[in-house]
């Protein structure tokens, strides 16, 4: 069972709050809060995370 929940999604780009990743049991809950714009959790059977180390750029102005 995969399943996306949003709200707010018009409010774009998004800052998230709070972020956590749990297996409550055979799938992974995504939830997350935000200080500003989308918010809300995903359902999956798997996961991935990549990061990538160094100084943060400076975001694209549109």
């Amino acid at each position: 069972m995969n399943a996306i929940n949003c709200s707010d999604f018009d409010m774009v780009p998004g800052i998230i709050f709070d972020l956590e990743i749990t297996k409550p049991g055979e799938h992974f809950l995504i939830e997350w809060t935000s200080s500003y714009g989308v918010e809300g959790s995903v359902t999956a059977r798997q996961v991935q995370v990549s990061l990538v180390p160094g100084k943060p750029t400076e975001p694209v102005r549109r």
